[in-house]
């Protein structure tokens, strides 16, 4: 018989549910909100420059969401125990959504809207732990390493917000993207080849071991060495800093050698017929084009900040399409439904890589192209950001129109989830 105990609960029954609704719409309303702030048409009350609101709320908000949601969910998977769900799950998801608001309150909340936010990742982690922590859990530790890593990198925000520390924003910022580049070098070399091998029983995954052993470290090593640089003070700024950009060039170049040898041995062309799974191959090989930038970008001309484009290689790009790759095809099989991208996904995929070339591809382009007019780069750069921006608003609120009702309602199959 259909399990109908929480049929009317179905939003709170496991946690890709209300969070990976959550990201879906943070995805179509915060790019809107950042180009109405972009404009100069919006500022949110709480004083928290434009700028320093669209990089934090995109990954503490967008991000963080469907982090919760895909470990919420894959814990009952890996454990064989019944996910956190019912009044704890809401409880999670009201702080997260309370945060997302508090950060348009009035100034005199600043000090609420930091608290809520920044207690997000430690109450992950403790709705995790009885799941994690055991013994035969042990690969799946890292990920508590990984909200360390969040909520310390959130935490020097917030003191930058109240004044209590300057200059530490780059830093706090690179630590966050980058803690979340290492998140999806280990979600993507579980779940990509699985879902390729899921989806295609005659596929060829080759997984070479020196390279799975170096990819992670690497990765990591990158994200710390980037931090140092982008500090307001000592090693960044001390005579040793021209070693650490070349030690930070070469660490670049490592992993973007690491992650492509692992793309090219999950063999991307294999799933070229099915949109479902292209695209987390597609979003798994920005991860490459952004370390690949950051190798190159201090000694060859990106266009107008060439940092920004190697940053959003890895937002926009890897987090933006893995996200939505991610959301689309594990909602489907959640819900009972088949695993098979619908046609306005299939063009929400197009879209979003339509946002991603505009803005990652686009403008070193048009400085190649334009070498003798040295500011025309410059004077279409905000055009190209706000069309890159309505791409991915379009696709972002496609997901959300078509996946809202069967994240709100129980499962198909009658089972519970």
């Amino acid at each position: 018989m259909p399990d109908t105990s929480n049929r009317n609960l179905a939003l709170f029954a496991l946690g890709f549910r209300p969070f990976f609704l959550g990201a879906a719409l943070a995805g179509a309303l915060m790019i809107p909100l950042w180009t109405l702030s972009f404009a100069g048409y919006l500022a949110p009350p709480t004083g928290v420059a434009g700028f320093l609101w669209h990089a934090h709320e995109m990954i503490y908000g967008f991000v963080a969401a469907v982090i919760a949601g895909f470990l919420l969910t894959a814990s009952q998977n890996w454990t064989g125990r019944r996910g956190v769900h019912g009044a704890r799950l809401a409880a999670l998801f009201a702080i997260w959504l309370l945060a997302r608001a508090l950060a348009f309150a009035p100034a005199s909340l600043l000090f609420v809207y930091s608290a809520v936010d920044a207690v997000f990742f430690p109450l992950l982690a403790t709705a995790l732990w009885p799941y994690l922590a055991r013994e035969d859990q042990r690969k799946h530790w890292i990920f508590f390493l990984f909200f360390a890593l969040l909520f310390a990198a959130n935490a020097l925000f917030h003191l930058e917000v109240h004044g209590w520390i300057r200059g530490w924003f780059a830093a706090s910022h690179s630590l966050a993207v980058h803690t979340v580049v290492a998140y999806l070098t280990v979600i993507g070399g579980r779940v990509i080849p699985f879902f390729t091998e899921s989806a295609i029983p005659a596929a060829k995954i080759t997984r070479v071991p020196a390279v799975e052993s170096a990819v992670l470290p690497l990765t990591l090593l990158f994200a710390a060495c980037d931090f140092l640089l982008r500090m307001p003070e000592g090693i960044a700024a001390s005579s040793g800093s021209a070693v650490l950009q070349t030690i930070h060039t070469g660490l670049a170049a490592l992993a973007c050698a690491a992650h492509a040898a692992r793309l090219v041995g999950w063999r991307a062309w294999q799933s070229r017929g099915i949109p479902i799974l292209w695209i987390l191959h597609a979003a798994y090989g920005m991860l490459v084009i952004g370390f690949a930038f950051h190798a190159v970008g201090h000694t060859i001309a990106l266009g107008p900040n060439s940092r920004s484009i190697a940053l959003h290689a890895f937002t926009a790009g890897a987090m933006g399409l893995f996200i939505y790759g991610m959301i689309s095809r594990v909602a489907l099989g959640h819900t009972g439904r088949p695993i098979q991208a619908a046609a306005p996904i299939v063009f929400g995929y197009a879209l979003l890589m339509l946002a991603v070339a505009l803005r990652v591809f686009a403008p070193p382009l048009l400085q190649l192209f334009s070498a003798a007019q040295p500011g025309a780069v410059l004077a279409r750069y905000p055009d190209l950001i706000f069309a890159a921006g309505i791409a991915w608003t379009i696709a972002y609120a496609i997901l959300f129109l078509k996946y809202a009702p069967m994240l709100v309602q129980s499962r198909i199959d009658g089972k519970a989830g």
